[in-house]
């Protein structure tokens, strides 16, 4: 069974912020310090298992696995092409890749990823959310085929914000790409914020705790925190 989740906060546990870390199941050396090194700095509330590039199912099962051993954060898949999914998340994101221009991206890897998740007879809590990669965009950018947003485009990022309202679309995930020298500005979100009251994820270029504050007072909902966990390069710039 299915089930259309519209408050991503049901899925907690305790009073963590709204930051989730992104783990890429090929990149595990070192995992369980990463993980107790986060729960420190940043007292993350979620984990996204998934990646842009190919994994396969073994490596994926085993992550999955030994992420129940070391925290009960919620786990929410973030699709991969090529996965199967043999284990039950706590939620998946359903990413419709907003400015894709290849119709698998749209659609296709979600509903295929869902396929299989029904083949294995899984209930799972569904996100629908619309993914929009902006300017640099990385690797994602490059294998989705986005036709990227450059992040103070106010008129173009407007049009993607009343789509996903039109379709009824509750969440949007602006991503600069894993590893961008820049994250999504905190002047684009609060733009944003003002004229929607859709759920904004930020992810991209996050690597400390001054811009996760910075994000969250413009009023993003959820920061993704991925390239600057995995390499153990997140700065802890608080002052208490």
């Amino acid at each position: 069974m299915i089930e259309t989740m519209r408050d991503l906060q049901t899925l907690k546990r305790g009073s963590e912020p709204q930051i989730a870390i992104l783990i890429d199941p090929e990149k595990t050396d070192g995992l369980a310090e990463r993980i107790k090194r986060a729960e420190r700095i940043m007292n993350f509330g979620y984990i996204l298992l998934g990646g842009s590039t190919g994994y396969g199912t073994l490596q994926f099962t085993r992550t999955f696995s030994q992420l129940r051993t070391l925290t009960e954060r919620p786990i929410i898949y973030f699709p991969g092409s090529q996965t199967i999914y043999t284990l039950r998340p706590d939620a998946f994101l359903f990413l419709i890749v907003l400015n894709s221009q290849n119709p698998r991206f749209l659609i296709g890897q979600s509903r295929s990823a869902l396929k299989k998740l029904e083949l294995f007879g899984l209930q799972v809590r569904c996100i629908p959310v619309g993914y929009l990669i902006c300017e640099p965009g990385g690797t994602v950018g490059q294998i989705s085929e986005a036709e990227l947003i450059q992040t103070d485009d106010y008129r173009n990022l407007m049009s993607y914000v009343r789509y996903c309202e039109i379709v009824g679309i509750p969440y949007l995930y602006l991503e600069a790409g894993s590893g961008a020298a820049e994250s999504i500005p905190a002047e684009t979100v609060r733009y944003l914020r003002a004229r929607t009251d859709l759920y904004l994820i930020i992810g991209g270029g996050i690597r400390s705790i001054s811009q996760i504050r910075a994000l969250q007072k413009a009023g993003a909902d959820l920061i993704v925190v991925g390239n600057a966990f995995e390499t153990d390069q997140f700065i802890d710039d608080s002052d208490g």
